[in-house]
């Protein structure tokens, strides 16, 4: 149900105009007569049936528990005659951080880590509350340019482990923005460490100009929960960024959710006391974090296909590097027979377009040895297939120990590896 200029709701908020569209509403700039001020008015565009309202009413419920600045302030909530709910919020006048990064490119340190201390100070106030995002973007947050602080916009996929939302989201289902995704949440789960995670890409990106793995496109996402990501350096020429950022930042962005800060608070300290002790020295190998003091030069894709020590991808997956990727399809209410029919038929598509060497484990689990460059034609194919809940686990093949044709049968630590991953 669209809303018309000059509409009155709850006696004191006049609707003045459609503003833009949200993931999950119309977003239309409203007046408060009360407040003699701006508010921003969400009207669901979620169906009424499949948990769409009761997702959107859950994002109002959440709100309505926080006041403060570094998360958009709820005013209030209610329905419209056909019962589509909405609910009013104040109206956040600046750019978004995609906007502004998108304009000035990647920041200075104080200015990057004085944005991400925001967002963390915001994140915190959910955590502390049970609450974690699933969805931290640089659309989903608003930023004063001249200030720089930053204010959470979308709670749209936020999720509480104290009862908000029992039975809203099915366990193991793939819910956020790929791009800002810890490798777990690919796979159905998470908790408050997969929004460290997002605040980790982040600030990465606003240091160096661009996420880790983003050059390598459609595979950043593969490449992301295969390999660890790089140190965070800055161009040739200019001084090195502080140690103890760069160590932060590989602890939040570590694969391993275990290895990460454990919240958004513990990461803001560590940034703070990051920042209070910023050292302009190379950080030397020991001093790095244990779970990337690995060669990453001989596995790890590196940035351009001309370097001879650090290939891209592409390069790398000429040379034979390949995946063993095992998926699991969805539980829900489906008979074993219908997993039985969609993991067959998985199967046979993956060795029709990328996979020679495919297993299925019954009842619900494909294991496959794929090419590097194949990768997100599999993940494709599963989500099209078993549905964008399915899990997904994958590990690299030793470059040294690959023959020409690889069979599941040869690799039994790695293919163990992904099993134990899928069935935990």
């Amino acid at each position: 149900m669209k809303l018309l200029p000059g509409q009155l709701l709850l006696e004191r908020f006049v609707v003045e105009g459609h503003h833009r569209r949200g993931g999950m509403g119309d977003i239309y700039r409203g007046f408060d007569r009360r407040r003699e001020a701006a508010v921003a008015i969400k009207v669901c565009l979620l169906p009424s049936d499949d948990n769409g309202w009761k997702r959107f009413r859950r994002e109002a419920s959440i709100l309505a528990t926080i006041d403060h600045p570094r998360v958009v302030r709820l005013l209030a909530h209610d329905a419209l005659e056909d019962g589509t709910p909405y609910y009013i919020m104040e109206f956040v006048d600046v750019p978004t951080l995609d906007q502004v990064f998108r304009k000035r490119g990647r920041l200075p340190v104080t200015e990057a880590t004085s944005a991400i201390g925001s967002l963390l100070e915001g994140l915190s106030v959910l955590h502390m509350r049970g609450i974690f995002h699933r969805d931290v973007t640089p659309k989903n947050l608003a930023i004063e340019p001249d200030t720089l602080q930053v204010k959470i916009l979308d709670l749209g996929l936020a999720k509480s482990l104290v009862g908000h939302e029992v039975g809203l989201t099915q366990d193991g289902a793939t819910v956020g923005t790929p791009a800002y995704m810890a490798p777990e949440q690919t796979m159905g789960f998470g908790d408050a460490r997969c929004d460290v995670y997002a605040a980790g890409l982040l600030l990465f990106q606003l240091l160096t100009g661009a996420r880790p793995f983003e050059d390598h496109g459609k595979r950043e996402l593969a490449t992301r929960i295969a390999f660890p990501a790089p140190y965070a350096r800055l161009p040739r020429g200019e001084p090195p960024l502080p140690r103890r950022l760069v160590t932060l930042l590989a602890n939040a962005l570590a694969r391993n959710p275990e290895e990460r800060p454990a919240d958004a608070m513990q990461f803001h300290v560590k940034l703070l006391r990051a920042q209070a002790g910023a050292d302009t020295e190379n950080a030397p190998p020991s001093s790095l974090p244990a779970h990337d003091r690995s060669d990453v030069r001989r596995r790890t894709p590196g940035t351009s296909a001309s370097e001879a020590t650090e290939p891209g991808f592409g390069a790398v997956a000429l040379s034979g590097l390949r995946y063993v990727v095992g998926v699991r399809a969805p539980r829900d209410s489906a008979s074993m027979a219908m997993f039985a029919e969609a993991t067959s038929h998985l199967e046979a598509r993956l060795r029709e377009q990328c996979a020679r060497e495919v297993r299925v484990f019954p009842p619900d689990i494909v294991v496959a040895i794929v090419a590097a460059d194949a990768v997100d034609a599999l993940l494709c194919a599963t989500y099209e297939i078993l549905g964008t809940g399915s899990r997904v686990a994958c590990e690299p093949l030793p470059e040294e120990v690959l023959g020409p044709s690889p069979s599941l049968d040869d690799f039994g630590p790695e293919v163990a590896v992904v099993l134990g991953d899928l069935l935990t």
